[in-house]
């Protein structure tokens, strides 16, 4: 009996100090006008990274930036497990929570008006591998923001 008990007090252990570290702030916010780069683990996606691990397309949109910006923060806010933490100027940042444990991702977004586009991070908070979540979770995004735009 104690064979099975110690592995699983070790797993929650282990779930629990995960959980409790993802709720500690991060360092967000762009740095010389562009999001900050991944770090080197497989969990995070950035328009603005160069590398094929790492890379994803920005929000491209057409017209009013404005608009293209307000589109997003509505996603945003209609999203249940997800909340905006910070906004300036041309510049948010959400938190999404997994629905299960509550480990929180952060995803930044910054608006170039000039380029028509909207770059974004998403990245976890903890753990090395995020089996592609962060990444799934912008194309889900941005096929709501398509829709939306072209409504």
């Amino acid at each position: 009996m104690y064979l099975f008990a110690i592995p699983a007090a070790l797993v929650l252990l282990v779930t629990a100090a995960l959980v409790i570290a993802s709720r500690r702030p991060v360092e967000v916010g762009p740095i010389d006008g562009r999001l900050r780069p991944c770090s080197p683990k497989p969990n995070c996606v950035c328009s603005q990274g160069s590398d094929e691990t790492h890379s994803i397309e920005p929000l491209r949109f057409e017209g009013d930036p404005d608009r293209a910006l307000g589109v997003l923060r509505s996603l945003l806010e209609a999203e249940p497990l997800a909340g905006i933490e910070d906004s300036q100027g041309d510049w948010m940042h959400a938190v999404w929570r997994t629905m299960f444990l509550g480990f929180r991702d952060d995803v930044e977004f910054l608006l170039d008006r000039e380029a028509g586009v909207i770059h974004l991070r998403s990245a976890s908070r903890v753990g090395r591998s995020d089996f592609g979540a962060n990444r799934a979770r912008v194309e889900r995004l941005r096929q709501r923001f398509t829709a939306a735009l072209a409504d």
